[in-house]
């Protein structure tokens, strides 16, 4: 007799709470319903804007997110005036820059650990760098703000323009970052549901009623024989 196949079906429940009706395939009239169980991991509640599942969308902006964090370190590097500073300072910045680049390159490259393994662990270090990123760029723009309200000389001078640029600039940065830590958000949530449903599909052990006997033994015989 073939193993019964468990597929899980979305119903609504007496109360109009999200169930799910878990029905034994291969067996005529046996069904098991759960009430509460989780959502199936390809439901909308998972995709960005409903179009996009977070797992793809994460892989993409973890890529993105190496090559911009590649492309500042590099541009940093190169433009940042060493020249003009004591060779102190210059390694303080080397040193931030360092640190940056391979806090987030592991940050994120750890992601591709997470979309192998289902472990939501290793995505936290994700969302935390990209939440302090935004709170230095938070810091950054308003030291640009204080530059440029404290200066009343119409006479712009190269302290003045960078000041603009960054405010500017970090807007944009910070709605990156915030998209950033919402997909690492999303992709948790479906993790820890995913992890959630095959726990629960695998732990079920239906109990099934029949309406008709699997194997009626003829009248004339006690006993089956082997």
């Amino acid at each position: 007799m073939p193993r019964p196949r468990i597929q899980p079906t979305a119903e609504q429940d007496s109360n109009g709470q999200n169930a799910h009706e878990i029905s034994a395939t291969g067996f005529e009239n046996s069904s098991v319903t759960i009430n509460g169980s989780p959502l199936p991991p390809d439901d909308n509640a998972f995709r960005i804007f409903g179009l996009f599942h977070s797992y793809h969308v994460i892989s993409v902006a973890s890529v993105v997110s190496l090559v911009l964090i590649l492309s500042v370190y590099l541009t940093a590097m190169f433009l940042f005036p060493w020249v003009k500073y004591d060779t102190l300072f210059c390694v303080i910045a080397a040193s931030g820059f360092t640190i940056f680049l391979f806090t987030g390159m592991g940050s994120n490259a750890l992601v591709f650990k997470a979309l192998f393994s289902n472990t939501s662990t290793y995505v936290t270090p994700f969302l935390l760098y990209h939440a302090f990123v935004l709170l230095v760029e938070a810091i950054i723009t308003f030291a640009a703000l204080g530059q440029i309200i404290s200066d009343q000389d119409a006479h712009l001078d190269e302290s003045d323009i960078l000041a603009r640029q960054v405010v500017t600039l970090t807007p944009l940065c910070a709605i990156f970052q915030v998209a950033m830590i919402y997909i690492g958000y999303k992709y948790i949530q479906y993790i820890k549901n995913y992890a959630y449903f095959r726990q629960l599909a695998n732990s079920i052990n239906p109990v099934m009623t029949f309406n008709d006997p699997i194997f009626t033994p003829p009248a004339d015989e006690t006993t089956i024989k082997p």
